[in-house]
């Protein structure tokens, strides 16, 4: 890691020598190289290769077997061993991910491995670095220019900072292989986003013992604190524009945007952003945040399991906080639906917000005989669409059983229909509302991560009508019967 992120020291800058910056190096292992040949190590492996591409001629370091490539932090040969382990690093956490990276069903299906690395390609003291294409959808090269121009003689490499092969590898470099084009249409890339998060982990802004090493947010939530011109951020700034681009619509795929950005604002909240300001950033006991932020003011939930938050859910549609009752007697234990009469529904809301939340308000829903899940094509109102709840005092110290709200199953749903509750309240609107006229969202993205929204599965049972009515239910269904005999043949 870079020494300003490991330190949070400022003063270890792109300007300082070698007698500052060495004892911030790190010995690590050089993974997947290639065997010796001939009695010498080159830098070259399964997933990148030193070689000269372009721009200057600067030759990568070549050692005998068996020793270690160790140089002084500024010079070109510590920049070449930077730039291997990092490349090779980067395809490696892929590969941890879980996805295959070479190959025909590679997710770097187009790129020829070894991936050409040039650890001083730009000309004179240029302090930047690129990706190039291979011209046939994949990464040609990745090659890389200087950190500070004011001592050339003993140069410190941009290949040295972890962060900028992020950027270039998986933010051009995915990106040459999925839209044939270093940049999104809309945006840069993602690879500053993918630096920030790998790398906040190794920030150092706190010391092991709790105090505090640098002013809150210096670094952490800098793109390249050791770059000396850029000052590109992240924190909630970064929240915000991810939320922003959340209710941006994928008009080429069909998919609706504004379905994740209550999860996307939780995702920070647990990270410690949103702190109360009362206590963090030059406060009354300014000390290192090591607690999730605050919810937001309103934030009403139907609780599924999680409490009103987003950890994973793999069973979504099995709220027990909604149930359904064959009559309007107030029961709170669950009763499948009668098919041929009027049910009633329950519902439990409550807020996790830090002030009250009012104008609470309640919406119910099942799906359509025959249709899928769908919103909103594939649902309809109850008979009883919306019921309020009046207000929710904060901190989810309060629960309200809304209903009962009237409905009545499909006459064709034997076995199965779904009941969609969606609460809201003046601050707090449902995901729901960002989706306009011929906009649709499937429920498993739509309600897993919108705590507004509870789902529950139910079987709906012959029951209304008496007997008659029984015995229509089982107008042809059949089933098989078999008996066993003593000695167990059948």
């Amino acid at each position: 890691m870079d020494p300003p992120t490991k330190t949070a020291d400022t003063a270890l800058n792109s300007t300082s020598d070698n007698t500052t910056l060495n004892p911030h190096r790190d010995t690590v292992t050089l993974m997947n190289l290639d065997p010796p040949s001939n009695g010498t190590q080159v830098l070259r492996g399964s997933f990148g290769e030193l070689r000269e591409v372009e721009g200057e001629i600067i030759a990568a370091p070549v050692n005998p077997a068996g020793t270690n490539f160790h140089f002084d932090s500024r010079t070109n040969d510590f920049a070449a061993v930077s730039a291997y382990f990092h490349v090779d690093r980067i395809f490696r956490t892929i590969a941890d991910l879980g996805f295959t990276v070479t190959g025909p069903a590679g997710y770097f299906r187009n790129t020829v491995f070894p991936v050409g690395i040039d650890h001083r390609c730009l000309l004179g003291d240029e302090i930047n670095a690129h990706c190039s294409g291979d011209g046939a959808g994949g990464i040609g090269h990745v090659g890389y220019g200087v950190m500070d121009q004011t001592d050339t003689v003993h140069p410190l490499g941009r290949a040295c900072d972890p962060r900028v092969h992020w950027h270039e590898l998986c933010g051009h470099g995915i990106l040459y292989e999925y839209v044939d084009h270093p940049n999104f249409g809309f945006a840069h890339s993602a690879g500053d986003s993918l630096a920030a998060i790998y790398s906040d982990p190794d920030s150092r802004l706190w010391g092991v013992d709790g105090t505090l090493l640098g002013k809150p947010g210096d670094l952490r939530f800098a793109y390249a604190p050791w770059h000396p011109t850029l000052t590109r951020r992240y924190a909630r700034e970064f929240a915000d524009a991810l939320m922003a681009v959340d209710q941006l619509n994928w008009t080429s795929a069909g998919v609706f945007g504004g379905a994740y950005s209550k999860v996307i604002r939780w995702s920070f909240e647990k990270q410690g952003e949103y702190q109360n300001p009362l206590v963090v950033n030059g406060g009354p006991t300014d000390k290192k945040v090591v607690t999730p932020g605050l919810p937001p003011d309103q934030d009403v939930y139907i609780d599924d399991g999680r409490a009103g938050e987003y950890q994973y859910q793999p069973v979504h549609w099995h709220t027990t906080t909604i149930w359904n009752r064959r009559a309007a007697d107030g029961g709170t234990t669950h009763e499948e639906p009668a098919l041929g009469q009027t049910n009633f529904v329950y519902v439990k809301v409550r807020n996790r917000g830090t002030q009250t939340a009012n104008n609470v308000v309640v919406h119910g829903y099942h799906t359509k005989p025959g249709a899928g899940l769908l919103w909103p094509t594939d649902f309809e109102p109850f008979d009883t669409p919306k019921l309020s709840a009046g207000s929710l005092a904060a901190n989810s110290a309060q629960e309200t059983v809304v209903g009962p709200f009237e409905w009545t199953p499909n006459i064709n749903a034997h076995g199965h229909d779904c009941l969609l509750m969606i609460a809201g309240a003046t601050g707090d609107g449902s995901n729901v509302e960002s989706f306009t006229a011929g906009e649709v969202i499937p429920e498993w993205r739509l309600v897993p991560n919108d705590n507004n929204i509870g789902q529950r599965n139910v079987n709906p049972v012959p029951g209304g009508g008496g007997a008659k009515a029984l015995l229509r239910a089982f107008e042809g269904v059949g089933f098989w019967s078999a008996t066993r005999t003593r000695n167990g043949r059948r």
